[in-house]
């Protein structure tokens, strides 16, 4: 088997999760939310793309003034503003 040191490899597997909160659970993005790298990389998407990572779609209740305050300095480059309407008002 040859390897190269620029491959790359894919991987299919499933993940146990909640039925109330479906983004949070094992290796989903609230386990790799530190990584400097992830962070960068999802405070770059939208919305909608941001989704396909399992977070809560735009209107969603999850999202509320504080947790909105709390992704923008967790994701830099998150825009709230423009994405998101907090439940909250």
């Amino acid at each position: 088997m040859s390897r190269r040191p620029d491959g790359q490899r894919y991987v299919w597997k499933f993940a146990f999760g909640r039925a109330d909160n479906y983004w949070e659970g094992v290796h989903f993005y609230t386990n790799a939310g530190q990584n400097e790298h992830f962070k960068k990389f999802i405070g770059g998407l939208t919305a909608t793309d941001r989704m396909l990572f399992r977070f809560p779609p735009p209107g969603h209740p999850y999202y509320t003034k504080q947790t909105l305050a709390a992704l923008e300095k967790q994701y830099p480059g998150w825009n709230a503003r423009n994405e998101y309407e907090p439940a909250d008002g």
